[in-house]
């Protein structure tokens, strides 16, 4: 199995952060460009991130307290796929996005890994668009 953790220190609360990250069903809020689209309801949601790739995804917990969300994708190529994501406050006005995932087989990590990063790219164009 592949263990992929990725981080991105971010110029935003960590409020603001798990509002972007704890909204399930609109994960291209959070990260436009790299979602394209999504759609669904409650516990799951269709999504189509950039190059094509579509998913179907459930949460499996979403913990306020902890700023915390867990999903597995339910379709693809993997035979396992569950990754997290949690917002940490790093001072006044800032926050670290620590994304995990855990994929079967190993071999498609480096395609997992490559996702991940365009997202928290996004993610860091997204913060920087909304700046004052």
């Amino acid at each position: 199995m592949g263990f992929i953790a990725e981080q991105l220190d971010l110029p935003a609360t960590a409020a603001r952060m798990w509002q972007l990250v704890r909204d399930f069903q609109h994960p291209e809020r959070l990260a436009p460009g790299f979602v394209e689209t999504s759609s669904g309801s409650d516990d799951i949601r269709r999504v189509r991130i950039v190059g094509d790739t579509q998913l179907v995804e459930r949460l499996i917990s979403c913990d306020d307290r902890a700023m915390r969300l867990a999903y597995t994708a339910t379709s693809g190529q993997s035979e396992y796929h569950h990754a997290a994501m949690q917002i940490l406050h790093t001072g006044p006005g800032s926050c670290r996005l620590v994304w995990t995932t855990d994929v079967l087989p190993g071999e498609l990590d480096g395609h997992v890994r490559a996702n991940m990063r365009r997202g928290l790219r996004a993610i860091a164009g997204t913060l920087a668009a909304q700046a004052p």
